[in-house]
C-alpha cells in the first residue's frame, strides 16, 4: 500500500480545544516537500502554521475558513492524488458511531458534518437503514442557521430595539477566541483595581539618554524591568488559584500586550526579565513586537508569563483597567502621558504624568498589599537605581 501521512491540526495552545482554521497556503491537489507551510490556524492568542512532514501531493479534507478541533485530520499528503484521496475516502466510510448502530453516515455527511463541528446524533436521518447523508446535514445546518437568525434579531435584545439596529455579521474568531479566554479568567477571579499616579520626569531622562547613544528604549521598557524587581517580593500576584488549588510561577516571566495595526491583540513574553538589563529587556520586546506585526510569533513566545503590562497611550487616557489573562491573577494598566501641575518649594513645576492601574484577584491579595505593590513600582520608575 502507497504511504500516505494525514495532515492532522497540532496542540498550538494548551487552553484551546479547537482552532480556525484561516487559509490553505496550497491548493487542493498541490505539491508539497517536506517542512513547506501548508495552512495558516488561528488560537485564542496567535497564529501558527501547519507543515507538511513529507513531500508529496496534498488532499484538503476541510474548506478554510473553518473551526476544526485539535487532532483532527483536515488531509493528507500522498504520493499521488488518488492514494491521498482514498486514505481520506476509508477513513471517512460510513461507520457506527454507538455499538447499537444508531449513528450511520456517509462519507460526504461525515465529512460535512466535522467541517461544520455538528454532532450526528442531532441531524435526522433519511438515508436507508438510518444512514444520515450529506442532504440531512445541509438541511440541519439550514435550521440552525434559521433559528440563529431569528434568535439574534429577536430574542436576544429587547423588542424595543430590535426596530433600531439590523445584524452586522458574527463576531470575528480572533475576538470570540479572546473574549472566550477573558470570560473563563474573569470566572475565576473576584476582580479589584487600586491606582497610583507616576512620575516620569527619571523615565524620560533614561529615554533620553539610551536615544542619545543610539539605543532603543521606550517606557513599556522600564515599565517591564521595574516590574520584574518588584514582583519577587510580591509572589501573590505571581499566583493564581483554580479549582481550590493555588499555583505559583517559578520564573518572573512578564508578558506586554502588542497590538497590530488590524486591532487584533498579543501577548509576548520577556522570558526571567528580572535577570536582564534595561538594553536586555528592549532588544526582546522590539524583536517580539517585529514579529507579531510580520505574522510570524510562535506561540510559545505568548504563553506562561506570571503578570502582563498593559499600555494605552491613547489620546488623553487617565485610567486603563485591564482584565488578566486566564492562569493570572494581576495585570497593571498603564494610561497616556499627561501634564501634571505641583507645587515645589514655592514654585510651580510641570511634570508628565500616568497613572498605574493594578487590576488583581482580591481572593489572593487584598487592597494594602496591592497598593503596597504599586508603592514599590511607583517609587522603582521615578527613583530608579544606579
Amino acid at each position: 500500500m502507497e504511504q500516505v501521512t494525514p495532515l492532522v491540526v497540532p496542540q498550538v495552545n494548551v487552553n484551546d480545544d479547537t482552532v480556525l482554521l484561516v487559509r490553505w497556503s496550497v491548493e487542493q491537489y498541490g505539491q508539497v516537500a517536506a517542512g513547506d507551510t501548508v495552512c495558516e490556524v488561528e488560537t485564542s492568542k496567535a497564529s501558527a502554521e501547519v507543515t507538511a512532514d513529507r513531500g508529496g501531493v496534498l488532499v484538503q479534507s476541510a474548506a478554510a475558513p473553518v473551526r476544526v478541533r485539535i487532532g483532527e485530520e483536515i488531509g493528507a499528503i500522498g504520493p499521488t492524488r488518488e492514494a491521498a484521496a482514498a486514505y481520506l475516502q476509508a477513513r471517512a466510510a460510513p461507520k457506527t458511531a454507538a455499538a447499537d448502530g444508531t449513528v450511520k453516515a456517509t462519507a460526504k455527511a461525515m465529512a460535512r458534518a466535522s467541517q461544520e463541528g455538528v454532532s450526528l446524533e442531532a441531524v435526522a436521518r433519511s438515508g436507508v437503514h438510518g444512514t444520515i447523508k450529506e442532504s440531512d446535514v445541509e438541511k440541519f445546518l439550514a435550521g440552525q442557521a434559521a433559528r440563529a437568525q431569528t434568535t439574534a434579531g429577536q430574542a436576544r435584545i429587547p423588542p424595543g430595539l430590535a426596530k433600531y439596529v439590523e445584524l452586522t455579521g458574527a463576531i470575528p474568531a480572533f475576538d470570540a477566541a479572546v473574549a472566550a479566554n477573558l470570560r473563563r479568567s474573569t470566572d475565576h477571579l473576584i476582580l479589584a483595581s487600586v491606582d497610583a499616579d507616576c512620575r516620569l520626569t527619571a523615565a524620560h531622562g533614561i529615554i533620553r539618554q539610551a536615544l542619545a547613544g543610539g539605543r532603543m528604549v521606550s517606557l513599556v521598557h522600564l515599565i517591564v524591568a521595574a516590574t520584574s524587581r518588584v514582583l519577587p517580593r510580591f509572589p501573590r500576584l505571581m499566583s493564581f488559584a483554580y479549582e481550590g488549588v493555588l499555583y505559583r510561577y517559578r520564573a518572573v516571566d512578564v508578558a506586554f500586550v502588542a497590538r497590530t495595526p488590524d486591532g487584533r491583540l498579543y501577548t509576548p513574553v520577556v522570558r526571567s526579565a528580572d535577570r536582564a538589563d534595561l538594553d536586555g529587556i528592549a532588544r526582546v520586546c522590539q524583536a517580539e513586537t517585529l514579529r507579531i506585526m510580520r505574522g510570524g510569533v510562535k506561540v510559545e513566545e505568548l504563553e506562561g508569563a506570571c503578570f502582563t503590562i498593559s499600555h494605552v497611550p491613547v489620546g488623553r487616557t487617565t485610567r486603563v483597567v485591564a482584565l488578566p489573562s486566564f492562569g493570572q491573577s494581576a495585570i497593571l494598566g498603564v494610561s497616556a502621558e499627561r501634564p501634571s501641575i505641583e507645587l515645589v518649594d514655592g514654585a510651580v513645576v510641570e511634570r508628565p504624568l500616568v497613572t498605574l492601574t493594578l487590576s488583581y484577584d482580591h481572593s489572593l491579595c487584598d487592597g494594602v498589599y496591592a497598593a503596597s505593590f504599586l508603592a514599590e513600582l511607583t517609587s522603582h520608575l521615578e527613583r530608579p537605581a544606579p
